[in-house]
């Protein structure tokens, strides 16, 4: 293992250890870009020596995001292209990135999005459950049937003698 190696692993080491302080950063492959200033060896090329110690310096430049400023962003995005009111569920939103460009002059990058999630009719329940008291169960349930957000309504009571929904 070279000493150029050794610098460009710590180096990278060491930023990780401050994107781990903060956890919505995020560093994407491809877009590190470390450079070699200094290497001293403290022997000179061809001594034959048991150890020897070295010094070297490397500046190291990153590109990061925020994770939740994208995810942030790619919720309202996704809403946006909805054309009904829906809810989307954050706990099954899937990103994939991939970097395509680092343009390190200006200090941009570009970044291949693709990103999914599960959509929800938004249903105001107070308005629903104002709607269905006091109507029959069979009638309830066509009512809940009939709206185009739902696709499926099962309605249970009990005691099963109860002459409509509770108000």
């Amino acid at each position: 293992i070279s000493l150029e190696e050794v610098l460009r692993a710590e180096g990278r080491n060491k930023i990780q250890e401050k994107l781990d302080q903060n956890k919505d950063h995020v560093l994407i492959d491809g877009a590190l870009s470390q450079e070699v200033e200094e290497l001293s060896p403290a022997v000179s090329e061809g001594a034959q020596v048991p150890y020897f110690n070295a010094s070297g310096k490397i500046s190291s430049k990153i590109m990061v995001f925020s994770r939740e400023n994208l995810r942030s962003f790619l919720k309202s995005y996704i809403l946006d292209q909805v054309k009904n009111n829906k809810v989307l569920n954050e706990s099954s939103l899937n990103i994939n990135l991939s970097l395509k460009n680092v343009d390190w002059d200006n200090k941009k990058m570009i970044l291949g999005v693709s990103a999914s999630s599960k959509l929800y009719p938004d249903i105001n329940l107070d308005i629903t459950k104002n709607e269905i008291a006091g109507k029959k169960s069979g009638l309830a349930r066509q009512y809940l049937q009939e709206r185009p957000e739902i696709d499926k309504a099962f309605i249970k009571l009990w005691p099963l003698n109860v002459g409509g929904i509770p108000k």
